[in-house]
């Protein structure tokens, strides 16, 4: 562990894993998380893939390699993210989303049809409160416990610390 970064991931972690377990992921669900490369974001896909969801990481395009890399299909942001995730989906509906980002991502993920009781945002209370779709973030697993896990899965170089530290 790096000295001085414990409280960062605690922070950060906690929050990532709080919006993940939010959204109940399931093995072979899709789950697209916005912001996936941003310092909660890149946490949140790491956990998500490896509870064996199929994660999208909406992310700009210097990212794509780190998120590859870690088993993350990349979409770049563009001027219409409907079209550019249901493209991606190629027919077919995501099961979950994190929005760590805000950006609209909460109206634009129930336009997409995902219900809102898997919809996490860890930022935009305000379309939270309208569409009625989980906040739940580092207050939700500000726990001992789940630091502990997130410094063991760092220290066991199963959780990248590349981007998140």
């Amino acid at each position: 562990m790096f000295p001085g970064k414990q409280g960062g991931l605690f922070i950060l972690g906690s929050t990532a894993y709080a919006a993940v377990k939010a959204v109940n992921i399931k093995p072979g669900e899709t789950l697209i998380v916005s912001g996936a490369a941003g310092v909660v974001g890149s946490i949140a896909v790491q956990l998500a893939k490896k509870q064996g969801a199929k994660v999208v990481g909406l992310a700009s395009e210097p990212y794509h390699q780190w998120l590859k890399d870690h088993g993350i299909r990349p979409l770049a942001y563009g001027d219409d993210n409907e079209v550019i995730i249901k493209a991606a989906l190629n027919g077919k509906k995501a099961d979950a989303f994190i929005d760590t980002s805000g950006k609209g991502y909460v109206e634009l993920t129930i336009k997409l049809g995902i219900p809102a009781d898997r919809i996490d945002t860890v930022i935009d209370f305000e379309a939270a409160g309208k569409y009625k779709v989980k906040t739940d973030g580092s207050s939700a697993a500000g726990t001992l416990q789940v630091l502990e896990g997130l410094a063991r899965m760092v220290n066991w170089r199963s959780l990248s610390r590349k981007l998140i530290l």
